[in-house]
């Protein structure tokens, strides 16, 4: 196993996977937090710049790498599409995610893009062939419903619409669609091609990072993008932590997804979602309703069956 450069192949395997457990709990807290501040300035409406800003410092990290590291291998020509289409599919759940934070309220976004552990499934069925105990279809199915639950509380954005903005869920929904799919793309791509984790970041952002620009060059968002920063140079320290946190943090994904699987890999960050609502509640203060001491009760029961169901498989 291999994170950023650095190699944990000597350490036993459950401090390898408590080590990337704790990496990503830490990087996206940090990379949440940052997310949520930047929609907090008023008149930050820019979902996709903050996608391609992200993409850009990805490529610009993963490249130092690149050069100092072993040199990589040259790709095959057949690669290209395959990169091309992991590329699309990461900008796609990526950019409707963030630009669903312009109708939906953080809690409410990360609530839903932690159902994508049903799609992560039925992606690992179709593109992996692989197969889940009835108790691992079970704990998705009380994680999604303690999930689902956690809705009802309708944390809005809008302050006038308590209910969350049907066109935000269109989105959202729409992210997780993709976002089910790719993390059993990384793991096809990453066993079938033997690309490293580094390789795979920067091929795909690069790629995704240039049709990111050419889309908001022609709806006008890079530019409305730039000026605001102008106005508020200090959203741009925000940007920079919410993309480093978040690189590091794909590190560590991307190694646990390689030698765990991406069930295990999206069971982790679902957990991980679970800590940054409850901090979101803290840090920005919101309702909290019974409903969430409820959905909580589920979602600790749909875990706790999961752990055992992999126990038992072991």
């Amino acid at each position: 196993m291999v994170v950023l450069g650095i190699s944990l192949s000597s350490y036993s395997v459950p401090v390898q996977f408590t080590g990337c457990v704790v990496g990503i709990c830490v990087c996206f807290i940090a990379n949440g937090f940052a997310m949520e501040k930047l929609f907090t300035f008023e008149g930050y409406e820019f979902g996709l710049f903050l996608t391609a800003f992200q993409f850009f410092t990805y490529t610009l990290l993963s490249g130092l790498q690149k050069v100092n590291g072993a040199p990589s291998r040259p790709l095959h020509s057949s690669l290209y599409l395959k990169l091309f289409t992991l590329s699309a599919v990461m900008v796609t759940g990526m950019g409707l995610s963030n630009a669903s934070l312009n109708y939906l309220s953080f809690p409410v976004q990360q609530l839903f893009k932690s159902c994508k552990l049903i799609p992560v499934m039925i992606g690992g069925i179709v593109i992996n062939e692989r197969r889940y105990s009835k108790a691992e279809y079970f704990s998705t199915f009380l994680l999604t419903v303690g999930l689902i639950v956690l809705t009802v509380e309708k944390n809005s954005k809008s302050a006038v619409d308590a209910s969350y903005n049907l066109f935000g869920v269109a989105l959202i929904c729409s992210a997780l669609v993709a976002d089910g799919f790719l993390g059993n793309l990384q793991e096809r791509m990453m066993k079938g091609a033997k690309l490293s984790t580094n390789d795979l970041v920067f091929y795909t952002h690069s790629i995704g990072c240039s049709l990111l620009i050419v889309f908001m060059v022609g709806s006008g968002e890079l530019s409305a993008a730039l000026v605001f920063l102008q106005g508020e140079p200090r959203a741009l320290v925000w940007l920079l932590g919410y993309s480093v946190a978040g690189f590091i943090g794909v590190g560590f994904v991307l190694a646990l997804i390689e030698a765990f699987g991406s069930f295990v890999a999206m069971t982790v960050t679902t957990c991980r979602k679970i800590i940054s609502i409850a901090l979101s509640f803290i840090l920005f203060p919101k309702s909290l309703s019974s409903l969430f001491v409820v959905a909580s009760g589920l979602i600790l029961v749909g875990v706790a069956l999961h752990i055992y169901s992999k126990n038992q498989a072991a």
